[in-house]
């Protein structure tokens, strides 16, 4: 009697075992890759758009500041009518065309007529034409202003971009995390739910032998308690399972930049990601590209460059501002080469000079000094940061190396344990085992299964922050 109900008891479990395994394979047909999801987050994310901007953002400024060396056209007039008298009307139309090396060419027009003109201002009636340079010969010979905020732009070109990188980078990383504990939970919720269909089909095969006669009610009582605690991780499983898919859902968001849910019908896909092998050389390949490249060095590389951008101009300004004008004059009549030639710097010509210097110069040096402070504490940092940097990519290196040895060694203890579970089955398909060691072995493969589901989230996750460690993209 005991024999005919355990052989039907012993098949049933085997075949719920395999039919647990290919429905829920079968029923969840959709899957979703990890380089798909991030690919689908850098193209809609609002993180991501916004960091791509700042390109744009720095082509910008770079346009603001060619601005200042834009052609410009200029007039000015001012009159006075008084007792049917005309007292003056002054008129003066230039352009004026900034060059890089610091003058600025100046051609332009005037003309002032009226009743109360100084000598000074007086033109003849048909106006002068006038041409020259206004040229600086001691501060803002070798650097000015503009050709500074020039410079600085093209350098903050490149730090918006290194900024970008390290934004998209981690938006990256967080959706990773995100996306591995989607995983995980999927599994341990897959591997719950075909472990309270086992203990379903046990504890209905031991009613059965209890009612016929073969089995104390006691052993039923056992059954079901196995079945209640299965059932409660089993719904713990599921509701973790639930909000890892909201959570998720964070990160996806339409082309019309409406949010997205995730379908709960989508699985994820095989994890190719975690096949990656890093090993020591690859490490080392990683810093030295860090070195190199990591966006947070990039950046303060950019900032020195800035700074010492800078101190060119401030130590330009411990110069005398000394700048000299000349503009060769004449009326639009006779106005030619010619008379430029022959009149320049004999006749027709104004000719000017201006001069500031302060004594002290405190302002300056103060200027210069605050300014070589920066510089000085910039490297600073750039030199924390880079030890930083390889520092922590060693660390996660080393967890990287733990987690993929143990999953290495888990890997054979689920062997192992299935194993056990298999010859503690026909021990007890044979009459030589009790229900309690089944799901005692039972027990113990579960629990080595869902170690191994959290062994592989771990190294996928520390994958992910050694590339984000190194300031690279998960997807390289």
């Amino acid at each position: 009697m005991r024999s005919r109900l355990i052989k039907p008891f012993v098949f049933i479990f085997f075949q719920i075992t395999t039919f647990a395994n290919i429905a829920f394979a079968q029923s969840l047909t959709d899957s979703l890759s990890f380089g798909s999801f991030i690919s689908y987050v850098l193209k809609n994310h609002p993180v991501a758009k916004q960091a791509n901007t700042l390109p744009d953002v720095a082509k910008a400024q770079i346009r603001f500041t060619r601005g200042n060396f834009d052609p410009t056209i200029n007039t000015e007039t001012n009159s006075k009518q008084y007792d049917a008298k005309n007292y003056y009307r002054y008129w003066d139309s230039w352009l004026k065309v900034p060059v890089w090396l610091g003058p600025d060419i100046k051609a332009g027009f005037e003309r002032n007529t009226g009743f109360f003109l100084s000598d000074e201002t007086a033109t003849p009636s048909e106006g002068l034409i006038y041409a020259g340079i206004s040229w600086p010969v001691g501060r803002s010979l070798w650097m000015d202003e503009r050709r500074a905020a020039l410079k600085q732009a093209l350098q903050m070109a490149d730090m918006n971009e290194a900024e970008k990188v390290s934004i998209i980078n981690k938006l990256i990383l967080e959706a990773a995390k995100d996306f591995w504990n989607w995983e995980m939970a999927y599994y341990r919720y897959r591997q719950l739910t075909i472990a309270q269909e086992l203990a379903e089909v046990r504890f209905t095969a031991v009613k059965q032998r209890v009612i016929g006669g073969d089995e104390a009610a006691i052993d039923s009582v056992e059954a079901k308690i196995f079945l209640l605690d299965r059932k409660n991780l089993k719904l713990q499983a599921f509701v973790d399972f639930q909000n890892s898919i909201i959570r998720l859902g964070n990160y996806l968001w339409s082309d019309e930049q409406r949010p997205l849910n995730l379908d709960t019908t989508i699985v994820p896909a095989f994890n190719r990601f975690i096949n990656r092998n890093v090993n020591a050389a690859a490490m080392q390949t990683l810093i030295e590209e860090a070195k190199r490249n990591h966006p947070k060095l990039v950046a303060l590389n950019t900032k020195i460059k800035i700074f010492e951008i800078e101190q060119q101009l401030l130590r330009n300004n411990l110069l005398p501002a000394l700048r000299i004008d000349y503009n060769f004059i004449n009326t639009p009549a006779e106005f030619n080469m010619n008379s430029v030639t022959e009149t320049a710097f004999r006749n027709n010509y104004k000719l000017g000079m201006s001069l500031y210097y302060p004594l002290l110069l405190r302002k300056e040096r103060g200027k210069l000094q605050m300014n070589t402070l920066k510089i000085y504490q910039t490297k600073q940092d750039l030199t924390q940061t880079e030890r930083d940097i390889i520092n922590n990519i060693e660390s996660t290196f080393n967890e990287y190396l733990t987690y993929s040895s143990q999953l290495i060694i888990q890997q054979e203890q689920v062997d192992l344990t299935n194993l056990l579970l298999n010859g503690e089955r026909d021990k007890f398909f044979n009459g030589e085992s009790t229900l309690f060691l089944v799901n005692t072995r039972e027990v113990t493969m579960i629990n080595a299964e869902l170690k191994q589901i959290d062994l592989r989230n771990k190294v996928s996750k520390t994958l992910s922050e050694l590339y984000w460690s190194a300031g690279q993209s998960l997807l390289e």
